[in-house]
């Protein structure tokens, strides 16, 4: 089954590198890989949820699998490589549509703003709902960067990229420490 799922991804990308997304049909899809419509909505309710596994298989997953605290930069990296290595792709279809990376993304990247905030305010003084709204604020700058990135030619190498968001977070951090003498 996650072949399959794989097979109709790949006909979607390559496509996407013939006609813009909006204009790709299941049809064009399945006729790319000799399937049947049939086999494709057994696994995809649309186009957009295939997006969304391609989204998933290629640069999120493999992120989310190892990302903690510590290397959060590095794996932001990479998925940057992964993004960057294929960039008409992304480029082409990162506004396709908000669940296929952005949502994914999101989450992962709230919890580790929230974690980071909590190791942070070590004193305990920043209240729950607080907490949720500098993580939700936080992980919505991120997200606007890499979009930003995307749409603007990604002409910033992805380590720069990376690197500044790093460094970001460390000023963050020692701003959060000036503040606390």
């Amino acid at each position: 089954m996650p072949q399959t799922k794989l097979i109709l991804g790949n006909a979607l990308k390559k496509l996407v590198y013939e006609k813009p997304f909006d204009k790709i049909s299941i049809t064009d899809i399945t006729d790319s890989c000799q399937l049947n419509r049939q086999t494709f909505y057994y696994h995809f309710q649309d186009k957009y949820e295939c997006l969304e596994y391609v989204y998933r298989h290629d640069c999120l997953d493999p992120l989310i699998k190892k990302i903690n605290w510590e290397n959060w930069y590095e794996c932001i990296e990479e998925m940057l490589l992964v993004m960057k290595n294929d960039s008409e792709f992304y480029t082409r279809t990162i506004y396709a549509s908000p669940k296929s990376f952005i949502e994914p993304f999101f989450e992962t990247t709230k919890s580790l703003f929230k974690l980071a905030i909590h190791r942070m305010d070590v004193e305990d003084r920043v209240k729950d709902d607080e907490e949720e709204f500098m993580s939700e604020f936080l992980t919505q700058g991120v997200i606007g960067i890499i979009t930003s990135w995307v749409s603007k030619g990604m002409k910033t190498p992805p380590e720069e990229l990376a690197e500044r968001l790093r460094k970001m977070t460390i000023d963050m951090g020692k701003l959060n420490r000036q503040r606390s003498l």
